[in-house]
């Protein structure tokens, strides 16, 4: 199993290709706020019983305004029955996104 610091890592290097650190770092925040405010979207994304086919499609339907590059990792995550590991992602993310420019939260 990956963990969400790798998970983390990955995109943010993938970001860092594409010009979209910041972007992908609005996005991972809105898409965390969503999931904490929505917690039966998740459940309903780690469910046996939709298909593979079926959450996906609800990903690309909901998600459909995200970097691909995050869609991605959704579908990986679904694929894994793992989105709830979804906020820790969003924060190993915004950790290296904040250590990559000197900012330091407390």
């Amino acid at each position: 199993m990956t963990s969400a610091k790798e998970y983390g890592k990955a995109l943010f290097l993938l970001a860092e290709e594409d010009g979209t650190t910041a972007a992908i770092a609005e996005e991972m925040e809105s898409v965390r706020e969503i999931l904490r405010e929505n917690p039966r979207y998740e459940k309903l994304l780690d469910t046996p019983a939709l298909s593979k086919e079926e959450k996906l499609l609800l990903i690309d339907r909901a998600f459909s305004s995200l970097s691909e590059s995050l869609v991605n990792l959704m579908k990986i995550l679904c694929e894994k029955h793992s989105v709830y590991q979804l906020p820790k992602i969003a924060g190993e993310y915004a950790a290296l996104y904040d250590e990559a420019r000197g900012i330091e939260r407390v």
